[in-house]
């Protein structure tokens, strides 16, 4: 007799399946992190948790390929493809081809059609940070508990850990001595340092 897992389970389940392309400052251990960190705020706060766990699970889940997609135009053939590329390219992990594909995710682990949209908002706005460029705030509930449950992990010794092989993966600087730090923090921006990373997210 087969058991039937609940949406949640295999949203967890096909996290794990695609672990394998995870770098390591966003694999599915800080999701899980985030995921067991949102369940406690949202108990404290409130808010769905039909909406809090999956959105906290695959928040993240498309990094890999916006990393690859920053990556393919960084090579020196962006004004080659430029143009050119496929309207289906991850070039944000919780932009508009990465919402589309996380929302057949959904479908199939069966989430209800009712909560999907929910889903999605949260995982849309959980980078809007206030000290980010053009931010917009979460207006719903368990988008800012995803939001704080992220930036939560993004402190103390494991916040350090995660800036330097972030870091280290995108193959930014530690520091430039002679480069006034930026007066807004992009996080989808490469160009940063590590330490810029630091300042303008981690101790704010």
């Amino acid at each position: 007799m087969s058991i039937k897992l609940r949406p949640f389970d295999l949203i967890e389940k096909e996290l794990l399946e695609h672990s394998k392309y995870f770098s390591g400052e966003h694999d599915e251990y800080h999701a899980f992190r985030v995921r067991d960190t949102g369940l406690h705020i949202r108990q404290r706060e409130g808010g769905d948790i039909c909406i809090v766990e999956p959105s906290c699970l695959l928040h993240d889940y498309l990094r890999p390929e916006e990393d690859e997609y920053k990556k393919t135009l960084a090579d020196g053939v962006s004004k080659n493809i430029k143009g050119k590329i496929k309207k289906d390219y991850i070039d944000s992990h919780s932009g508009k081809n990465a919402l589309a594909v996380l929302e057949d995710i959904l479908k199939i682990c069966g989430v209800e059609d009712v909560h999907i949209p929910k889903i999605l908002y949260c995982i849309e706005m959980h980078e809007n940070y206030s000290f980010s460029v053009n931010s917009e705030k979460p207006t719903l509930k368990e988008a800012l508990i995803l939001q704080d449950a992220d930036r939560l992990d993004a402190t103390g010794f494991i916040g350090i850990l995660r800036c330097a092989y972030f870091g280290g993966s995108h193959k930014q600087k530690i520091y430039l001595p002679k480069r006034e730090r930026p007066k807004t923090y992009d996080p989808k921006d490469w160009s940063n340092t590590i330490i810029e990373h630091i300042h303008e997210k981690l101790l704010k």
